[in-house]
């Protein structure tokens, strides 16, 4: 004989597990960086030579009539340490009578040295300084050349 066995007569209600997915987490990606040794040219400086420049009065001439200043030399020294090179300049001052520089016109018993000194410095024009500079460099760094920049 056969058993029966009794069957429920409600249906069980079956529950659906979802699986709830986590999100995965990537690494970046990182390029690795080659590192590249750079090897600089080594350059020898020459020292920087540290030379003190100052203006000086050598001479003037004066018209004697009306003892205006016609001609000034002066001097460009150059001074390293305990030596010293310098270079002599001549100016000649024209009789203008439309000149409003009080050198040009007045005593020269009234000038002061200091106006006189800014008075040459006004009138050497910056590449004839230059070339002074650099002849002074030249003979006090004991490589002397002859400059002809003015030769021609």
């Amino acid at each position: 004989m056969k058993k029966l066995i009794n069957k429920p007569t409600a249906k069980k209600e079956i529950v659906k597990k979802v699986a709830i997915k986590k999100p995965v987490k990537t690494k970046p990606i990182v390029e690795k960086v080659k590192t590249v040794k750079i090897v600089k040219p080594v350059f020898v400086e020459k020292p920087i030579i540290k030379i003190k420049y100052n203006w000086d009065i050598e001479n003037i001439e004066v018209n004697n009539l009306t003892n205006v200043i016609s001609q000034i030399t002066y001097e460009f020294i150059g001074t390293l340490a305990d030596q010293k090179y310098s270079l002599a300049g001549t100016i000649v001052i024209s009789i203008d009578q439309g000149s409003l520089n009080k050198v040009e016109t007045s005593d020269y018993r009234s000038l002061s040295k200091q106006e006189i000194l800014d008075y040459i410095i006004s009138k050497v024009s910056d590449k004839h300084l230059e070339s002074m500079k650099a002849l002074i460099v030249q003979n006090l760094s004991g490589s002397k050349i002859i400059d002809k920049t003015f030769w021609k």
